[in-house]
């Protein structure tokens, strides 16, 4: 009986590779890696003469390692020499039989692995797959008796359709599979075309978008998935920055001024927004406490911590109750027998022993929970900043500005500080800029909160009119696997 739950998932495909030419593997691999994130159980079946040659390549090996008891891959897929039919009625003795083979195995695994959601791509569709198509029909009808068992749930089957039907192939009968058969298709605009052709009602067909995530199109690093993960913002507002600052020179980058603006941004409800500040050497008690101040700064302008904005410096590897609890332990506070406690303490002891101080010795076991005080890394500031869609950029000085053209190879719209002259030969005259003043340049404006607002919606103005930028937002939130989960998947596999 199924343990899980949630529905177990089988995926069922031809696949003799997963090679990475092959569109449909990567649409494959990226539906997998979704389903395995949200807890499902997942099977994949493939041709029995299937080759992992490709497995490392496309990211197979690595959902093996991260999801050792709920990733499957099986085998159980027949081998069938196939031809491109033209029509069912050209079908072969020898692929009838087959087809019934391989559909009586497909029924076996369906009832052994306890799968209740099924989901094909294009075997209902092409030629070449009719014979597979013939096969689902045989495992449905076998699957049919079992069912009727009231501990075993109904199976639900969904037909992926890759491409526009335009020939009218007579073997394209969604009424011939049963009322628990749903095609799917990835745009609306058709839809109309895809009833008609597969003689069914438009309400038997589910728009569902392919995944195209920007963090499995670019391979981002686990440490990456992890933060976005921690943060999730920034996967789904509109308005994101990433802005590196060190900790002792974000007076100088006038971080405070981007905090307020993109407090204006959100005040006006017509976007979200996520500002994350990668700052570094946040080790000392002084720079601690401005992180502290600016948090507190962005909350007083009707940001929340965490939700609207964050800063790298704060990312914990556990959650907030943990490190509270951590943080109390390294103060000596109610100290017990407690094993997590005592290895705290047993470490603090060690430390003292060796001729450490003991607060560096706290602040080296903070470290180990939070990571990311002495800054994040390259690669991991590069896959953030890949989600950007603004960089407003006010510093006060720079002799060069590197994060300048390092946010702008992430494709996001520049604001820079029309104060600081050197910025238009860095950065050159096409960008927005605004004055912010600068060490060289004061600028004094009647009322500072009603100039930064009126900055705020100039920039969001620029936003809406960069064809660009719009259609990299839509794209980031719209087609990332959280949102196709939950707005897609999740009503039918619940």
């Amino acid at each position: 009986m199924q343990t899980n739950p949630l529905p177990t998932v089988g995926i069922f495909t031809s696949f003799q590779e997963f090679n990475t030419g092959y569109s449909l593997t990567g649409i494959v691999v990226d539906q997998a890696s979704m389903l395995l994130k949200y807890g499902h159980k997942v099977v994949v079946f493939v041709c029995e003469q299937y080759n992992p040659a490709y497995e490392d390549e496309i990211g197979i090996t690595d959902l093996f390692q991260k999801y050792p008891d709920t990733f499957k891959i099986l085998k159980r897929t027949k081998l069938i020499h196939l031809k491109d039919y033209r029509t069912r009625q050209h079908l072969s003795e020898v692929h009838k039989r087959e087809a019934e083979e391989c559909g009586a195995t497909f029924a076996e695994y369906i009832v052994r692995e306890g799968i209740t959601r099924c989901y094909t791509h294009d075997f209902v569709f092409t030629g070449w797959s009719l014979p597979y198509a013939e096969a689902i029909k045989s495992a449905s009808k076998k699957l049919e008796a079992v069912q009727q068992h009231p501990n075993n749930p109904e199976v639900i089957w969904f037909h992926w359709i890759h491409s526009v039907p335009s020939s009218n192939s007579d073997w394209w009968n969604l009424n011939e599979y049963g009322d628990n058969h749903l095609l799917v298709f990835p745009n609306r605009t058709t839809i109309q075309q895809v009833a008609e052709q597969f003689k069914c009602s438009p309400s038997r067909i589910m728009i569902i978008p392919h995944i195209k995530d920007i963090r499995t199109w670019y391979e981002f690093a686990d440490r990456t998935m992890d933060f976005i993960d921690k943060y999730p913002k920034i996967m789904d507002a509109q308005v994101v920055q990433v802005y590196p600052a060190s900790s002792d020179r974000m007076f100088a980058k006038q971080v405070d001024s981007v905090i307020r603006i993109f407090s204006y941004m959100k005040e006006t409800n017509a976007v979200n927004v996520f500002l994350c500040i990668a700052n570094q050497w946040a080790t000392g008690k002084q720079p601690r406490e401005n992180v502290k101040e600016y948090i507190q700064l962005g909350e007083d302008h009707g940001l929340v911590y965490g939700e609207d904005f964050c800063f790298t410096s704060e990312y914990s590897k556990l959650d907030d109750e943990y490190i509270s609890f951590v943080k109390e332990c390294l103060n000596y506070q109610d100290m017990t027998e407690n094993t997590e406690e005592q290895h705290i303490y047993d470490s603090l002891c060690k430390w003292e022993q060796a001729g450490m101080d003991l607060e560096k010795a706290k602040e080296e076991y903070l470290l180990m929970y939070q990571p990311y005080k002495l800054g994040i890394d390259k690669r991991m500031l590069r896959e953030l900043q890949l989600l950007g869609s603004v960089f407003i950029f006010p510093t006060l000085e720079e002799s060069f500005g590197l994060v300048g053209p390092e946010a702008a190879f992430s494709g996001a719209l520049n604001v820079n500080n029309r104060s600081l002259t050197m910025m238009f030969e860095i950065m050159g005259h096409m960008a927005p800029a605004f004055d912010f003043g600068s060490h060289h340049h004061n600028h004094e404006v009647a009322k500072e909160e009603n100039y930064l607002r009126a900055v705020a919606h100039a920039v969001m103005h620029r936003l809406f009119m960069n064809e660009s930028v719009q259609t990299k937002i839509h794209c980031r939130c719209r087609y990332n696997m959280d949102n196709i989960y939950k707005r897609f998947y999740l009503p039918h596999l619940l």
